[in-house]
């Protein structure tokens, strides 16, 4: 998955399971949300921040029992 199409689902589960982040990938998710808000499609991620990204993904579709 393109890290933006992640940011994007990510921004679709967040409101429903932001639990199941810890307090560091909250905070991260939060600004990443708010650059691609203010950005949109130019938002650009390094493959550091598209790992957390999607690591963050996967903690929030494990809560809600999707698989990825």
């Amino acid at each position: 998955m393109l890290p933006l199409d992640t940011l994007r689902e990510i921004a679709k589960l967040y409101p429903t399971r932001a639990n199941a982040l810890d307090d560091w990938q909250r905070e991260f998710v939060q600004d990443q949300l708010a650059r691609l808000e203010k950005w949109g499609d130019d938002i650009r991620l390094s493959e550091k921040q598209a790992a957390a990204l999607s690591k963050a993904l996967d903690a929030m579709q494990a809560a809600g029992g999707e698989q990825p």
